[in-house]
C-alpha cells in the first residue's frame, strides 16, 4: 500500500473568499493563502491555506488571523506550527509584511 498524499480544496469565492497571494513553495506544492472577512471581528481576518499540489497529511489549513494583535486563532494554526513550522514561519512573514505595506504607505501621505 502507498503513502497517501492530499492535496488542497480552494475555497469558493460565493461563499466572499478572495485570493490573498502564494505562501510559499513547499514539500513539493505551492501553498496558496485566501482571506474573507469575519463579521463584527474589525481586526480578525479569516484565512484558509492551500497546497495546490499533493503533500503528506493536512493539505488545508483554518484560521483567523488578528493583525492587531498579530496573533494566530484557531487549532489548525497550531497544528500548522507544529507539523510545518517552515511553513508556519512563511505563513507569519506574509502576514506581517502584507500587514506592513498600507500601513508605510498612509504614512509616507502625511
Amino acid at each position: 500500500m502507498g503513502v497517501r498524499k492530499w492535496i488542497g480544496n480552494r475555497p469558493a469565492r460565493r461563499d466572499g473568499w478572495l485570493f490573498d497571494g502564494l505562501v510559499a513553495e513547499a514539500e513539493g506544492a505551492a501553498w496558496l493563502l485566501y482571506a474573507r472577512d469575519v463579521e463584527s471581528k474589525d481586526e480578525v481576518q479569516g484565512y484558509k491555506l492551500v497546497a495546490d499540489g499533493y503533500v503528506l497529511n493536512k493539505a488545508n489549513y483554518w484560521f483567523m488571523f488578528n493583525h492587531t494583535a498579530q496573533k494566530f486563532i484557531g487549532k489548525d494554526a497550531k497544528i500548522l506550527r507544529a507539523g510545518r513550522p517552515e511553513l508556519y514561519q512563511a505563513l507569519r512573514r506574509y502576514l506581517l509584511l502584507d500587514e506592513e505595506q498600507p500601513a508605510s504607505e498612509e504614512q509616507g501621505d502625511g
